[in-house]
């Protein structure tokens, strides 16, 4: 089994140039900083570092394990970074059901700035005000009101309570209600 830690401890202590500034780098102890490289150079059952107490220098196999443990180590970096830069920044795209009335409201223009700061980020918005099916129609997020509209593989957050009132004019109240 590979050992990818061990391997990055060796590219570290290669890199910093002993086993000392390597340790350091990687908040390791000496000792464990060398335990790992013994550990590596048993499963490969080969030497990869001439050491004196001066200095350390790559056997030929070190080398050859170097090149490769090096670019293990780069492609490992640049992976988290991509990820990293996905968590950062939106991308992608958005799905969001909501009720209808929403299509005049802030919270449709607070979206349209969160789409102007944001080039590589879409959104696709659904206007519909009866339940939808969330896994079939592949919505990340839905507006819903009322306690009947959650279901139970959903995760709520209350953001408003809606008050409603009946409005009418007086002569509508005189000509239906009012004697």
């Amino acid at each position: 089994m590979n050992d990818f830690k061990a391997m990055s401890v060796f590219v570290t202590v290669i890199e910093q140039g002993s086993m000392q500034a390597a340790a350091e780098k990687l908040a390791m102890t000496p000792s464990a900083i060398t335990q790992s490289i013994q550990k590596l150079e048993q499963q490969l059952k080969i030497k990869l570092l001439n050491r004196t107490t001066r200095k350390i220098s790559l056997t030929e196999a070190g080398e050859a394990f170097y090149q490769h443990a090096s670019q293990m180590q780069k492609s490992a970096e640049n992976a988290m970074k991509s990820v990293e830069l996905l968590r950062s920044s939106p991308t992608g795209t958005l799905r969001i059901s909501c009720p209808s009335g929403l299509t005049r409201s802030p919270f449709i223009q607070a979206l349209k700035l969160i789409l102007e700061e944001h080039a590589d980020f879409n959104m696709e918005l659904s206007f519909k005000d009866e339940a939808v099916d969330l896994i079939e129609e592949r919505i990340d997020i839905a507006l819903r009101i009322g306690t009947r509209a959650l279901g139970d593989n959903m995760i709520a957050r209350h953001i408003y309570d809606v008050k409603l009132a009946i409005v009418a004019h007086k002569d509508y109240l005189k000509k239906h209600f009012l004697p």
